[in-house]
């Protein structure tokens, strides 16, 4: 058990082993008092990693949100768990291993790009945004939060100071051209939307400015309004997660996202052959009625390819297909992916300075050759089987 769980609920102490910053706590003056605390100076990640991740494990902090509500593409709320409790580090270099589409390496490129980003769009809508330290919840105080920005109206006032009012926020993100679909249309990813509001709640602010530079070349920029209902229900998740499960050492439950099922599958990948484990009654009928629903929707996935092989069947060599009032309710356009495998068998000379030679393990060779290793690193498959009733057995 961690070391923060002994701090019961006294949220201002420091964290152990270490000590605030000299005049930390303090009043920021872009912030009303009563509803939150400086308690990091800004730059403190750079300076002192160490210090400034100890301080992470004293609250849950807004990119946390999403991986509570099991929509983080690669944290699980089971894996903020284990972070907050201290089993393991939330150092994202020690996940670096030169690969450059790992985790840490696109946090690192955003980490680098953040004061570009934020001077680049605070040129653009001539406004002045500072960048302030780490903040504690007054209200809330298991919530702290790191702006990435606070914006001063006109430059050089700060509202709250002066009791005019609260001030606005900005968010810097990146992200590469694969997700770039993500912003397209005015929209915004949901964990963006959750970070902003989370900040909004800790902060007291009205509004944040989000600038997303996609694939170091575009920005989409967006406009966040307080949304008091979803702040509401983002403080009582993070309560209940904090409260229940945190200060208890009690794992949550897991959830339906990919990053838990790729969170449990790192996390057992070795299997004891032939070892069963009985089932909580509550889980096993939870996973039997999962596995009734996932079959059922298979049903409606293979009615909906029903339809679409209708469709190929009636468009034949044409590219649209229209109803008896000429409305369009099918295109088969050649703008999918190459059809690679025809093109190398009746293009072989155009195609055949592109070719490049690439390492394929001979799976079948190293079983025969290494069958402890094969058995050793194969992934497990998880098969849900049909359990009938008492009656139907008897």
């Amino acid at each position: 058990m961690s070391d923060l769980i002994e701090l019961g609920h006294d949220f201002w102490a420091s964290p152990p082993g270490w000590d605030y910053p000299p005049g930390y706590p303090r009043v920021h003056p872009g912030v009303w008092a009563d509803d939150a605390l400086e308690v990091l100076p800004p730059g403190l990640d750079d300076a002192d990693p160490e210090l400034w991740r100890a301080w992470r494990l004293t609250g849950i902090g807004s990119s946390d949100i999403s991986a509570l509500l099991g929509l983080h593409r690669r944290k699980a709320a089971m894996e903020v768990w284990e972070i907050k409790t201290g089993r393991v580090s939330d150092d994202l270099t020690a996940w670096d291993d030169g690969d450059a589409y790992t985790t840490w390496q696109g946090a690192e490129y955003g980490v680098a790009f953040e004061p570009v980003v934020r001077d680049l769009y605070a040129a653009k809508h001539d406004l002045t945004i500072v960048k302030p330290g780490t903040f504690r919840s007054v209200r809330w105080p298991w919530l702290v939060v790191n702006p990435d920005g606070l914006i001063q109206r006109p430059a050089g006032h700060w509202p709250a100071a002066d009791g005019d009012g609260p001030v606005e926020g900005y968010e810097g993100k990146t992200c590469s051209m694969w997700l770039a679909d993500q912003w397209a249309g005015g929209q915004m990813p949901d964990h963006a939307e959750l970070q902003c509001q989370t900040v909004m709640a800790v902060l007291g602010l009205d509004g944040m400015h989000v600038r997303c530079c996609i694939g170091g070349q575009w920005s989409a920029d967006r406009y966040v309004a307080r949304d008091d209902g979803l702040i509401e229900d983002i403080v009582e998740l993070t309560r209940e997660f904090w409260y229940d499960h945190v200060l208890t050492d009690t794992p949550p439950p897991p959830d339906g996202g990919l990053a838990c099922e790729e969170f449990l599958t790192r996390r057992h990948l070795r299997a004891q052959h032939g070892a069963a484990v009985l089932a909580d009654p509550d889980a096993a009928e939870f996973i039997l009625a999962a596995y009734a629903q996932e079959k059922a929707a298979k049903t409606y996935v293979d009615g909906c390819r029903e339809g679409k092989n209708l469709a190929r069947d009636q468009l034949g060599d044409f590219t649209e297909l229209v109803d008896d009032q000429g409305r369009t309710i099918a295109t088969w356009r050649p703008n999918g992916n190459l059809r690679v495998a025809e093109l190398l068998d009746e293009h072989p000379d155009e195609t055949g300075p592109f070719l490049r030679k690439e390492e394929v393990l001979d799976v079948d060779a190293f079983a025969e050759a290494h069958p402890e290793l094969y058995a050793q690193y194969r992934a497990r498959r998880l098969l849900i089987k049909t359990v009938k009733s008492t009656k139907e057995n008897h």
